[in-house]
């Protein structure tokens, strides 16, 4: 298992108001901090191939399970050059039910306004901000779970 590291370590942190979170994993790929309800990535490289998702996936899956989770993109290291990325994550078999990217720089937020006219699938939005990228990520993930509940039902 990598090693964990301080959560005040991490660069443009989350709000306080979400608490602990459950797991920070730091390793080659990038950080990846997942909460009760979403994970927080911050790829190192700027392209992210099938490898590195399937990396992600098994944690996602041991954190979340079979329960709804969003993944926000906190593009602090690089932009993203490929806006099939995303498209690839929404194809594996325990993908986020809803998607936010956060942009540091114009091109950066061009490839995420391609990004997100191809995502069909699930809500997805951009940010300038992680906090309001959060604030929304709670909101999807509340609306997503009543949802989930109902159909357990």
């Amino acid at each position: 298992m990598p090693p964990s590291v301080e959560l005040s370590t991490l660069p443009n942190m989350p709000p306080k108001e979400l608490g602990a979170p459950l797991l920070i994993e730091r390793n080659p790929l990038g950080d990846f901090t997942f909460f009760a309800d979403f994970a927080i990535a911050e790829w190192l490289k700027p392209e992210i191939d099938n490898f590195d998702l399937v990396k992600m996936e098994s944690v996602a899956q041991s954190v979340y399970g079979s329960k709804p989770w969003g993944y926000i993109s906190n593009r602090t290291h690089a932009t993203v050059s490929n806006p099939t990325s995303i498209y690839n994550l929404l194809q594996r078999s325990c993908a986020p039910k809803a998607v936010a990217i956060v942009t540091y720089s114009l091109r950066s937020r061009m490839v995420a306004q391609i990004e997100k006219e191809h995502c069909k699938t699930v809500p997805l939005d951009i940010f300038e901000d992680l906090s309001n990228a959060c604030e929304w990520m709670q909101q999807q993930i509340r609306v997503l779970k009543e949802d989930f509940s109902l159909t357990a039902s």
